[in-house]
């Protein structure tokens, strides 16, 4: 009865020490001055807290920040761009796409040139 007791401990704390050493880490997109698709990933170090997308001149910027840092003069002047769309947020891999106020994701123009002809075939043949 004793030793499986401390088996059940030995295999609770090393449960809780694998869980230390991986679970904590933000995983985000880290791309700089790219076109709109983004697939390379880097894990954040413990002072980069947020994962950050944003948009100027239609260059995408992707990567790890400070949640302190995130902030429109901050972006710009570190990004050397005048004006920037952006957002910060705190879960893996959230910076994928920038969404609107309303949680929506923004619809780039391609996607609604692409899209808008088909609509209009729908609409043309249910109508």
């Amino acid at each position: 009865m004793r030793i499986q007791g401390s088996i059940t401990l030995l295999s609770l704390l090393i449960i809780l020490a694998a869980l230390c050493n991986t679970g904590f880490s933000l995983t985000c997109f880290s791309c700089f001055n790219s076109t709109d698709i983004c697939l390379n990933t880097s894990t954040c170090t413990p002072n980069l807290d947020v994962c950050f997308v944003g948009v100027a001149a239609k260059r995408f910027y992707r990567g790890c920040w400070r949640a302190v840092s995130c902030n429109q003069d901050f972006f710009t002047e570190r990004l050397d761009v005048p004006e920037m769309t952006f957002r910060c947020c705190s879960e893996d891999k959230c910076n994928k796409i920038i969404e609107d106020d309303s949680g929506t994701a923004a619809l780039s123009g391609m996607t609604v040139l692409l899209v808008a002809p088909f609509l209009a075939a729908v609409w043309y043949l249910c109508s």
